[in-house]
């Protein structure tokens, strides 16, 4: 029987080695496959708590004004289940190859006409 890794799991390996291997990470991350924007945006600074969030630009959006480009927020939750898991695995300008742990693009996109962030509360 086959084993396959979790989706998560895959999530982590590539975060870990984009971090540990920094200067390498452009092998694991096309430089096209980077966020418009991402970053923490604080909710409570007594409590530490913060959101992250991952910002993509629409693909497509020279065909419409900066006012007129919708804009979509992925909130996805619960134990254990995180934004980017729609991110990279459902709707995401990137998809994880869960065969050789890299990036493809993805062609069903949402980003193709609007603009998307993805939030994740930690």
């Amino acid at each position: 029987m086959e084993s396959t890794s979790p989706p998560l799991l895959n999530l982590l390996f590539l975060s870990i080695t984009g971090v540990l291997h920094h200067s390498a990470a452009a092998s694991y991350y096309p430089k096209e496959a980077r966020p418009t924007k991402s970053g923490y945006l604080t909710v409570n600074s007594t409590s530490g708590s913060a959101i992250f969030y991952t910002y993509y630009e629409a693909q497509n959006s020279h065909n419409t004004s900066i006012s007129q480009t919708p804009i979509l927020i992925w909130l996805q939750g619960g134990p254990g289940c995180s934004s980017m898991i729609g991110n990279f695995y459902e709707l995401g300008p990137w998809l994880v190859n869960q065969e050789h742990l890299s990036l493809e693009p993805n062609p069903g996109s949402w980003n193709r006409i609007s603009d998307c962030s993805f939030l994740i509360t930690l």
